[in-house]
Parts: C-alpha cells; sequence; structure tokens
C-alpha cells in the first residue's frame, strides 16, 4: 500500500522525532538473502512509511531526514518559529529541574573511562609478564645447553 502524502495546506511543521533509531539492532547478525526473500527482511533498512529499502546507515539517516520522508509523515520541512519568551520559559524550566539524565551521563562516561583504563593496564601488564616468561623460557634453554656442551668439553661461544 502506497502511502499518499497529505496536501500542503494540512502539512504540519517539521517535529521532533519521538523514537530512537537503534541503528545498532542488526549489527553483527548474518542473514540469508534470497532472490524470494520479502523486501523488509533483506540486508538493510526497511521505512514502512515510504516503503524503501536501504542499505546502510548514512543513507537510512538522509532518508528519514530528508523531504520525501518527512512529506509522507504530513510535515513540511519548515520549522515552528519561537519567539524568545518561549526560550526563556525553557530555560528557566530546565535550570529548576534537576537534570538527573545528565549527571548519570558523566558517570557513566567516567566509569566508561575508568574500565577503559584498567583494561589497558591489564593488557599492558599481561603482555609485559608473557614477554618476561618468553625471556626466561629461552635464556634457560641456552643456559642448559651451553651447560651440557662445556660438560662435553665442545666449545659453548664464539671467544
Amino acid at each position: 500500500m502506497k502511502h499518499i502524502p497529505l496536501p500542503a495546506s494540512e502539512r504540519s511543521t517539521l517535529q521532533r522525532r519521538t523514537e530512537g533509531l537503534n541503528l545498532e539492532k542488526d549489527l553483527g547478525k548474518f542473514r540469508v538473502v534470497t532472490a524470494h526473500t520479502a523486501k523488509p527482511l533483506q540486508g538493510g533498512w526497511w521505512c514502512t512509511v515510504c516503503e524503501c529499502l536501504l542499505k546502510d546507515s548514512q543513507t537510512w539517516l538522509d532518508h528519514i531526514n530528508g523531504r520525501k520522508h518527512n512529506r509522507n509523515l504530513g510535515m513540511t520541512m519548515q520549522v515552528e518559529r519561537k519567539t524568545s519568551d518561549d526560550i526563556k520559559a525553557k530555560l528557566s524550566m530546565k535550570r529548576l529541574a534537576p537534570d538527573d539524565e545528565a549527571e548519570n551521563a558523566v558517570e557513566a562516561a567516567e566509569a566508561r573511562i575508568a574500565a577503559a583504563e584498567e583494561e589497558e593496564k591489564e593488557k599492558k601488564r599481561k603482555k609485559k609478564e608473557l614477554k618476561k616468561r618468553k625471556k626466561d623460557a629461552a635464556g634457560g634453554v641456552a643456559n642448559d645447553e651451553a651447560s651440557m656442551l662445556a660438560k662435553m668439553g665442545l666449545p659453548t661461544g664464539f671467544g
């Protein structure tokens, strides 16, 4: 069923997106696509509004922010005009409301940074330990060989 866009007089101004995009939902998944596979089930992003298949995330973002898609949703590409009073009211609401999301986001970012630093330190420590074990193992074999050669009366070096 093809979506018929509204006439220009009935369209609303551009609205904020309410749902998340979730671009990573199928990341790392494999899908077998044959000639008989339905379009929405093929690889890529399917737009139910425009009934089109987009093959990568960049074209998907361009599409959902584009004129054709928004026209099919019943919106124009014009943004609603705001007055300075509207902006002042919004800013005062932001100042009065505790911004738990921002604080949680900062804490989460700090935790991720600390975890990444700890992981990096652990990698370096393991690499250093492995290198030391290899050196010790190679040195031990060389010393054993040298002592065996010396016991047999053979030369153990180039000197």
